[in-house]
C-alpha cells in the first residue's frame, strides 16, 4: 500500500491493488478557510455601514457563519486527530511524532467515546495520552475557546427574548466577550442593547477563528505530532 500526502491539511489519498485510489479528506481546512472568508466579508460590510444604527441580516450572516465554521475547525481538527490513530488502515508512518504508547490509547479512547465526549473533552485526553498532563483551562486561548462554542450554542439552540438598551447578555458568561473583541461598528455612537447586534460583530468573527488556531496551535506543539495535514500553516488561508 502506498501513501500519497497531498497539500498541508487537504487529503491523504491512498493508491491500492488494482489501481484503485481512495481519497482521505480532512475537513478541519474548509472550514478555517471558511472562517477566515467570512470574517473578512464581515470587515468590509461594517466598514461600509459604520454608525447607520440598524441590523443588517448580512452582517448577522457573515459573523454567524464564521463563528459555526470556527467552531467547526476546531472540532474536526481533534476528531482528525484521534480518527487517524484509530484507523488500521493508514497506521504505517500516519502518526509522526506521536509515541506507540499515545497512538493505542488515543485509539482505544476515540472507539469508546467518540460519539458522546465533548470537543474540548477529547482535546485534554489527548493532551494527556500524549504528555499526562491535561493542560491549563484557566488562561486564554482555552477560556476563549470555551466562550466560543457558548457562543456557537447560544446562535444554534437560539431562543428569542426581549431585550433593551444596556441589557446584559443572556448567559453571564457571554458577558465576558466584551473584553475580547471591538464591537459592531454599524451601532457606533449609538446606544443600543449590546447583545446580539452590538456583540455581533467583525471583531467577533476574526475574535472566533483566531481563538480556535491558538487553541489548536498550542495543542499542536504540546502533543508533538509532525503529520503534515496535522500541521497549522502559519499563514491563515487567503479568500481567492
Amino acid at each position: 500500500m502506498t501513501h500519497v500526502h497531498a497539500k498541508a491539511g487537504a487529503a491523504l489519498g491512498t493508491v491500492v491493488a488494482g489501481g484503485i485510489a481512495g481519497v482521505r479528506s480532512y475537513n478541519s481546512t474548509q472550514h478555517r478557510w471558511a472562517a477566515h472568508h467570512f470574517a473578512r466579508l464581515a470587515a468590509d460590510f461594517e466598514a461600509d455601514h459604520i454608525g447607520e444604527a440598524r441590523p443588517y441580516w448580512q452582517q448577522w450572516a457573515y459573523v454567524d457563519a464564521a463563528i459555526a465554521a470556527a467552531h467547526g475547525f476546531l472540532e474536526a481538527y481533534i476528531n482528525e486527530i484521534y480518527a487517524d490513530a484509530a484507523d488500521p488502515e493508514i497506521a504505517d508512518g500516519a502518526h509522526n511524532g506521536l509515541s506507540e504508547r499515545t497512538v493505542a490509547s488515543m485509539t482505544g479512547y476515540w472507539k469508546a467515546h467518540h460519539e458522546t465526549a465533548s470537543v474540548l473533552t477529547k482535546y485534554r485526553m489527548a493532551r494527556i495520552f500524549a504528555t499526562g498532563a491535561a493542560g491549563d483551562d484557566g488562561r486564554r486561548p482555552n477560556e476563549d475557546v470555551k466562550l466560543l462554542i457558548e457562543l456557537r450554542n447560544w446562535l444554534v439552540h437560539f431562543k428569542p427574548k426581549t431585550l433593551v438598551g444596556g441589557a446584559p447578555a443572556p448567559k453571564k458568561s457571554l458577558e465576558t466577550l466584551r473584553t475580547r473583541y471591538s464591537d459592531n461598528r454599524i451601532f457606533e455612537g449609538v446606544p443600543a442593547s449590546w447583545f446580539p447586534h452590538v456583540a455581533l460583530s467583525a471583531g467577533c468573527a476574526r475574535w472566533a477563528i483566531e481563538s480556535a488556531e491558538q487553541y489548536v496551535g498550542e495543542f499542536i506543539e504540546d502533543v508533538g505530532g509532525t503529520r503534515t495535514h496535522h500541521r497549522l500553516d502559519p499563514d491563515p488561508p487567503e479568500t481567492p
